[in-house]
């Protein structure tokens, strides 16, 4: 649609618009204001309508008054009524056209007179009788009867009979509508809503919109009124509206036209000229274009704003013209790639140097892809690598459009004469305001110069800082470079190598056998690696790890030699030094685990060879871990190193010294007659082992136990004959060590016997096989009980009652004695502490730790832990220890027995007396008493000397301030004995033998009544 119609149309649209704005006033005003006059007038010949009605039933309403008085006065008149009074009544008062006498009790209506017009309208005293059945007291105004009009009024009458109602009733007919058209000046009808949907009229149905409602006698139906001239009035109103909207009409239809023509004359027409004279300009070059500027109007300042514009956009071209000669003049002064691609990738510019630089024309890119510039150019080997470097290019140039920042790459072509490499960038363009991709901007320069000086400088950086020696030469082997790990590696500087050949460096320990080798291997397989020995400048033989490439041209000539060397000296000498660590002690030098494994394979098959015998001796040094211990590792190191020297010196240089681990060293004793020949070196062994060893200020005393394993004999393999050796030590050792054992088929009996007996003690600790006896403590002269001891049992499910005395020393070998006396702590305090609940007097718990134990665990804290979870307080528990507790370390254990002091824990030393009983451990060690061993009580009542021994224990506790208690009494003499000495404390069997906890519970309630159990604590002996 042309600005003309366009025009046209939204003239003709705002005429429509006034139009139907005058119709909406005419029709919403002006004939609102016609029907408001015409209903106020309504209103009022409505009121005078109501006026006349209620005139007349005020009439109606006297004359039943009047009739009412005539018949209440006389009862004879009211007998006659019905045959001659109301006939009469209704004769002589022609206004009335029923009259109705009625009783109040019953509702009937006793008497009833009608006029011959009446029943000629079929409203019958029948028609009457449902209707004035209903009708209340003081009734007067309009009744609907039949769908007829009646004015009614009903009157009460007292009677000689009863109370009775008088009703007069009058049809309002055409003619008294005629009266009351005629008094209000139109026409009216009167009409009777016998519900809310339909109405029912009379005389007429047709109805119109205004009418004037009125409740008739009962109040139900509603009475309409109706004034039928009330159309008449509201068409002539209309009418006149409707002769205004066709003259305002017809009146803006001339405007409209009168509009267009000026429109046409004055605009439309000039503005053709206008654009055509734009075409014009826009299809020839706008330089010195115009258009024609006619009169002074806005038509006219458009004109000149378009040629003010033309001036502009014709100065912009030519800015732009000289921009870009500009920009071609950078563009081509620029000696590297510049080019432009589209949207699509296509080239749409590129510069001469660029052009130069890729070995194209112009026409051979202009308007391609780089794809298509590739198919163009891949015939050509030089080509085919361009074709390469544009596929690898653009492959780039998603991402780029993709991420919209600038990217950097090197890309390498072959234009026939060698590779170039090209330092591309591409700058991807997208629009300003919309952001759409535009094309790309794609920069390129030839890197290869530098790219070639900058591998040149890096090909000298590795080759002078590389760590391993390298050497180039000409075909003939001549030295033309070397680097600076070639100087350090032969000592030969360049100036005294390069022109010479490599034979400068040879030791002579090659023969030319292995050269000739070494270079036909160069030769034929391009390569040669391997292990040589050359010599360096100042002579020295060195190891040399050798690698010797061949580098050919294209034509497969060999034009260099390239050489790698290292001095592998180093490693050489760590291999030795690794293979001898694998085979023998750091420590010791000797022969360790794995190289005597081969020794004794070697060894018995020498043995079988010469049907010979051989020993193998395992030696294990006695109280070696006391010094090590009590003087430290240093002085621990320096008595291994002086036994090795021992030992060496016991045997031949055809026999073997070994060491295992720790103090563990084997001998093996080849080419014996008999077994028995070893009897001699193992007496040296003891003798050497024997003798004091002076380690740096101090002197130690060692012992060593030996165990001898011959072989045939007694085994038919290495791991074999080693076990068993160790067997025959371990029985030495048991023996009372400081000797030698040779191996019995008992022995390995027993051995599998240990095993199974650890095996059952870990199963024993796992399974909980393991349970407590006490044995309490009494007091002698009172026979109370102060105190028990926790003593424990094993009870196997298999073989019985084991003995602590089997098992206690063999956990304490094998660590088990840890975990074991731990469980042994905690089950006594649990157990003790709830005894206390029910007998709260009862005194100690004593607990037996072995002396492995304080090595193995922190006592100290163990102890803390056990009181504080069971609740059992500390003076109430006992710790008894022996003398090998401490015989080892000393200053260890007493540590340990001053912790438990500061705990307020007691500790007794058992089995006093059968050790080493030295004075000065009791004088160092913080103990609270002494236990004597039931074998010295067990001699003071038959030997002497038993009871010489006891005193003297005795007066050594009373003179520290040590309690004592005795144990083993087992009868009244030994206990009199003890009395008389002051002994206060005891337990044996004489008292009680040990027993379950149960027992002791029972012991405990069955002797409450007849002992006093006292909470008594160790007293010391007095004087």
């Amino acid at each position: 649609m042309n600005l003309r119609n366009k025009t046209l149309l939204v003239i003709s649209l705002t005429v429509l618009s006034c139009l139907l704005g005058l119709y909406l006033i005419a029709r919403l005003i002006l004939l609102a204001s016609f029907e408001q006059i015409e209903h106020r007038k309504i209103q009022l010949q409505t009121e005078q309508v109501k006026a006349l009605l209620a005139h007349e039933a005020e009439d109606l309403s006297l004359v039943s008054a009047t009739l009412k008085h005539i018949l209440a006065t006389n009862s004879q008149l009211l007998a006659r009524a019905a045959t001659s009074i109301l006939p009469q009544y209704i004769a002589r008062n022609p206004d009335i056209d029923l009259i109705a006498i009625i009783d109040d009790q019953s509702g009937d209506i006793e008497l009833a007179q009608t006029s011959f017009l009446n029943e000629r309208q079929g409203a019958g005293i029948e028609t009457w009788r449902p209707t004035l059945q209903q009708l209340p007291d003081g009734v007067q105004g309009l009744l609907m009867v039949k769908h007829q009009p009646w004015l009614v009024t009903s009157n009460h009458m007292p009677t000689l009979n009863g109370h009775k109602r008088l009703l007069l009733a009058r049809l309002i007919d055409t003619a008294e509508l005629d009266k009351i058209n005629a008094a209000v000046g139109s026409k009216v009808q009167v009409t009777a809503e016998t519900n809310k949907q339909t109405s029912v009229s009379w005389p007429s149905r047709d109805l119109i919109r205004s009418s004037i409602p009125l409740e008739d006698a009962l109040g139900q139906p509603t009475l309409s009124l109706t004034l039928q001239n009330e159309t008449e009035i509201l068409a002539s109103g209309r009418q006149s509206v409707g002769l205004f909207l066709v003259a305002a009409t017809i009146s803006g239809l001339i405007l409209l036209v009168i509009g267009l023509l000026l429109q046409e004359t004055l605009l439309f027409r000039r503005l053709l000229v206008l654009i055509k004279e734009l075409r014009n300009i826009g299809q020839t070059d706008i330089t010195g274009q115009r258009v024609t500027v006619i009169g002074k109007d806005e038509l006219s300042e458009l004109a000149q704003a378009i040629n003010q514009g033309l001036e502009n956009l014709e100065n912009s071209h030519r800015l732009v013209r000289e921009n870009e000669q500009q920009l071609d003049e950078l563009v081509e002064a620029i000696p590297d790639l510049v080019c432009f691609k589209d949207a699509q990738g296509r080239w749409r510019r590129i510069n001469h140097n660029g052009l130069h630089l890729i070995g194209l024309d112009k026409n051979e890119v202009i308007g391609k892809t780089n794809e298509e510039v590739a198919n163009h150019n891949h015939r050509h080997s030089a080509g085919n690598s361009l074709a390469l470097a544009l596929q690898e290019s653009s492959s780039k140039d998603p991402d780029i459009k993709a991420s919209g920042i600038q990217t950097r790459f090197e890309i390498e072509v072959d234009f026939g004469q060698g590779n170039r490499w090209l330092d591309m960038i591409k700058t991807p363009l997208f629009d300003t305001d919309s952001g759409e991709y535009k094309g790309m901007v794609v920069l390129g320069r030839d890197i290869t110069d530098s790219k070639l000086y900058q591998e040149a400088k890096l090909f000298k950086q590795v080759f002078m800082g590389s760590s391993e020696g390298i050497m180039i030469t000409d075909p003939n082997s001549v030295i033309l470079m070397v680097n600076t790990a070639f100087t350090r590696i032969t000592g030969y500087p360049p100036e005294e190598c390069l022109g010479h050949t490599p034979a400068l460096l040879q030791s002579g320990v090659h023969n030319k056998a292995f050269y000739g080798k070494l270079w036909q291997s160069v030769r034929g397989q391009g390569f040669w690696e391997g292990e040589v020995w050359n010599r360096n400048r100042d002579g020295t033989v060195y190891a040399q790890r050798l690698t010797i490439d061949a580098v050919r041209d294209q034509g497969g000539r060999i034009i260099n030699y390239i050489a790698i060397l290292n001095d592998i000296s180093e490693s050489k000498a760590a291999e030795a030094i690794i293979e001898r660590q694998a085979s023998y002690d750091s420590l010791t030098g000797l022969p360790n685990r794995n190289l005597l494994q081969d020794r004794l394979e070697q060894e018995m098959a020498g043995t079988r060879r010469h049907d010979t015998q051989m020993a193998v001796v395992f030696i294990d040094l006695d109280k070696f871990k006391a010094v090590n211990d009590s003087l430290g590792h240093d002085h621990g190191d320096l008595l291994l190193k002086s036994v090795t020297e021992r030992l060496q010196a016991c045997v031949r240089q055809t026999d073997t010294v070994a060491r295992l681990s720790g103090d563990e060293f084997v001998l093996i004793l080849t080419n014996l007659t008999q077994g028995s020949d070893s009897n001699r070196v193992c007496e040296q062994v003891l003798a050497q082992l024997n003798m004091p060893f002076q380690l740096n200020a101090h002197k130690v005393h060692i012992s060593g136990s030996l165990g001898i394993a011959l072989y045939p004999g007694d085994a038919d393999s290495p791991e074999a004959l080693l076990k068993r050796a160790d067997t025959a030590m371990y029985r030495a050792k048991k023996r009372g060590r400081s000797q030698y054992c040779y191996f019995a088929l008992e022995m390995e009996e027993q051995a599998q016997s240990r095993a199974m007996l650890e095996r059952d003690l870990r199963a024993a600790l796992h399974l909980q096989q393991f349970t407590l006896h006490y044995q309490p403590v009494v007091d002698l002269a009172s026979g109370t009980i102060c105190g028990v001891e926790a003593l424990l049992r094993w009870q196997h499910p298999e073989r019985g009652f084991i003995s602590p005395a089997t098992f206690i020393p063999f956990a304490e070998q094998n660590g088990l004695i840890r975990e074991l006396g731990e469980w042994v702590l905690w089950q006594a305090c649990r157990d003790i502490a709830d005894v206390r609940r029910r007998f709260p007097h009862l005194g100690y718990v004593a607990v037996n730790v072995s002396a492995r134990q304080w090595r193995l665990q922190d006592m100290s804290a163990l102890v803390g832990q056990v009181l504080n979870s069971t609740g059992l307080p500390a003076q109430q528990l006992v710790l008894e220890i022996t003398e090998q507790s401490f015989i080892d370390d000393l200053a260890f254990v007493s540590r340990e027995l001053r912790s438990l002091q500061l705990m307020d824990v007691r500790v007794l030393l058992d089995d006093f007396g059968t050790g080493y009983s030295s004075l000065s451990y009791l004088k160092r060690l913080p103990v609270h008493g002494l236990k004597i061993d039931r074998s010295f009580i067990h001699d003071v009542t038959e030997h002497p000397e038993g009871a010489a021994l006891v005193r003297a224990t005795l007066a050594i506790a009373d003179s520290m301030k040590l309690a004592v208690v005795a144990e083993g009494v087992e009868t009244s003499q030994q206990r009199d004995w003890l009395l008389g000495e002051d002994v206060r404390h005891a337990q044996g069997y004489l008292y009680a033998r040990p027993m379950p906890l149960d027992e002791l519970l029972a012991l405990l309630e069955a002797t409450h009544g007849r002992l006093t159990i006292t909470e008594q604590p160790l007293q010391v002996v007095s004087g």
